[in-house]
């Protein structure tokens, strides 16, 4: 049996046939946004709280994600149609990284400002200065 994702020759015409991609990252791409809606979802409060935001602003965010993966569709759709998929989707995929670079910085200082606190047998316990809220 023959790997598909391999580019051998099609018996029928001579031509390379095209690699398959994986078939796991098509899904974990999928999944990307639904996962973060799921994983944004249960730390509403903890976000809010730590923003100094009120339960309908936090609440206004699900509803620009929406708004957002909509307008996404809508733009992609198009892209998608005149370059094609792969470079629609590497497109995206750059888009994401850039964005993930430029916030690094940002995340690096909050979580580097974090100092242990509380009681000396319990070096576990953090309080991190960007977020104003402790783990134990």
């Amino acid at each position: 049996m023959t790997d598909p994702a391999t580019s051998t020759p099609s018996p029928d015409t001579g031509t390379p046939a095209r690699a398959v991609p994986a078939l796991w990252m098509l899904v974990l791409i999928t999944l990307a946004g639904t996962l973060a809606m799921h994983i944004f979802v249960p730390s509403l409060p903890i976000a809010g709280e730590a923003l100094h935001a009120n339960n309908a602003q936090m609440q206004l965010t699900i509803s620009l994600y929406i708004l957002g993966l909509a307008l996404g569709q809508l733009f992609y759709g198009p892209l998608s149609d005149a370059l094609g998929r792969r470079p629609a989707l590497m497109l995206g995929m750059l888009i994401y990284s850039v964005a993930g670079i430029v916030a690094w910085p940002e995340a690096s200082r909050c979580w580097s400002s974090c100092s242990p606190a509380g009681h000396p047998s319990s070096p576990l316990r953090l309080r991190c200065c960007c977020s104003r809220w402790a783990w134990a």
